[in-house]
């Protein structure tokens, strides 16, 4: 019982002093920009990889998704299935490592190759769930390069929908988004994507009310900034690699000027593809002329 009020009377009297004591000093956060001691804290910028699917589970296509600017732009880099991109000891293709990984394997792999890792949790898109979304702009205005065939059992092409500009329901186009044509190259294909991205945006952009036609969480965000401000659908330099007797195969050119000066404008303010691959930077006296 003494220890216990011994014990008690110490803890007291320590709490007395430590709120009597005026020692220390008194750090406040400083507001103006052009003062010394001004510290601003930024956020990274938004970032989502979007895997779009068929009806089987196979990859269609990728699409990164970046607030350059928020509520006022951003970018999108479309990305094909066939892509052949490096792994920790070997290369595969972006298809192959979403059927083996499923979509954590296919984001690291996407942020790996990049530079920059997401905000966001990926957004996997089926074909029912893009109908329903581009339903809520359609009729989408859009020019359809080539004919769309497909084999009959006799090994004749049939025209399932025929090339030319028109405007398309949210339904047609959500087809036309992951239509491969017999023996067709995935470069074709990806065209007609980036066609469909820049169309879809537009819509979005003509919108009185921005919310209401882009109810897709957590697109919405990427989907109004886009829509609204300016955007950019970007297609990497790549470079086509064939073999005898099979597809096509792309490898990524990452040396290209331009497209090292998009990626950086399109994240300006990148969050690590892995934990601490990037330096936390802090930058003292930028105080003057920008």
């Amino acid at each position: 019982v003494v220890a216990g009020y011994l014990v008690f009377q110490q803890w007291r009297e320590g709490t007395e002093a430590v709120l009597d004591s005026t020692d220390g000093q008194d750090v406040g956060m400083v507001d103006d920009p052009t003062a010394p001691g001004f510290v601003a804290f930024v956020a990274p910028t938004p970032t989502v990889l979007v895997v779009h699917v068929d009806d089987d589970g196979g990859l269609v296509g990728v699409t990164v998704l970046a607030q350059t600017a928020l509520e006022e732009g951003g970018m999108a880099v479309l990305l094909s299935r066939d892509l052949l991109v490096p792994l920790a000891d070997d290369e595969a293709l972006l298809a192959q490592i979403h059927a083996d990984g499923w979509t954590a394997a296919l984001e690291q792999a996407v942020a790996d190759l990049l530079g920059f890792g997401f905000t966001v949790d990926p957004v996997v898109i089926e074909p029912e769930g893009l109908q329903q979304w581009l339903r809520l702009v359609d009729p989408i205005p859009s020019n359809l390069v080539d004919d769309l065939t497909a084999l009959d059992g006799d090994g004749s092409e049939r025209v399932e929908i025929e090339a030319g500009g028109r405007e398309f329901d949210g339904t047609t186009l959500a087809t036309v988004y992951g239509w491969r044509n017999p023996g067709e190259w995935d470069a074709n294909r990806v065209e007609r994507q980036q066609r469909i991205w820049e169309a879809w945006l537009d819509r979005i952009g003509e919108a009185d009310d921005l919310v209401a036609v882009t109810l897709v969480f957590p697109l919405s965000p990427f989907l109004q900034s886009l829509g609204a401000g300016t955007d950019e659908v970007v297609l990497p330099p790549v470079e086509p690699v064939s073999f005898e007797g099979a597809p096509a195969l792309y490898l990524l050119d990452a040396a290209d000027p331009l497209w090292t000066r998009q990626l950086a404008e399109m994240v300006p303010l990148p969050v690590s593809a892995r934990p601490g691959q990037r330096a936390t930077v802090r930058l003292l006296d930028g105080i003057g002329d920008p």
